[in-house]
């Protein structure tokens, strides 16, 4: 961030809580810190980011971020957000600064939480879609059964419902974590 202009900096740093910043920031409370639009924060935010990228720091983080892709193919090219933080953070304290690193990670593809999946990343828009298709699939006819279904009965339901995507070979492991994206589909 040192290559940064201030403003750009501090931008980052408040909404990513990193740096000076112990806590994530809204776009709305730094457009009031600075007097400017939410939207143009996110295009600061956006513009840093990108600057970031071209500096000759980034270059030298290239094996981290091979390794954050190479964590997420390795449980299914989508997993949860709080389960990939949990890999690579050693200290919660870090949590923020981990989350910043994935943001830059070129490969890497951010979906934010919403009312039916927690917040993931992943490798492949395509595998996300599928994935994500086949969530909801399953999690609607789960609830058409209406009762509880085994761990057995999921896992093969998702796999069956991935097949129609074209994702034919599917590791538990990776249905597992496909499993912990959902909000309507839950272990008791």
């Amino acid at each position: 961030l040192g290559e940064l202009p201030k403003r750009a900096s501090d931008v980052l740093e408040r909404r990513f809580g990193i740096g000076k910043a112990t806590k994530r920031q809204t776009l709305e409370a730094i457009g009031k810190r600075y007097k400017i639009t939410r939207e143009r924060v996110r295009q600061i935010e956006r513009d840093s980011i990108q600057r970031v990228r071209k500096g000759h720091v980034y270059a030298e983080l290239a094996p981290l971020f091979a390794s954050f892709n190479d964590a997420v193919a390795a449980v299914g090219s989508v997993v949860r957000e709080d389960t990939l933080l949990g890999m690579f953070e050693k200290d919660r304290s870090v949590g923020n600064e981990v989350r910043f690193l994935f943001t830059l990670a070129p490969q890497l593809i951010h979906r934010g939480e919403t009312d039916a999946f927690q917040a993931r990343w992943g490798i492949s828009d395509v595998t996300m879609d599928a994935v994500e298709r086949a969530l909801s699939h399953v999690a609607g006819a789960a609830l058409e059964k209406q009762r509880t279904m085994s761990y057995q009965e999921l896992s093969g339901a998702v796999s069956t419902a991935l097949a129609q995507y074209a994702i034919l070979e599917v590791d538990p492991a990776a249905v597992a974590c496909y499993l912990a994206i959902s909000k309507y589909i839950d272990e008791n």
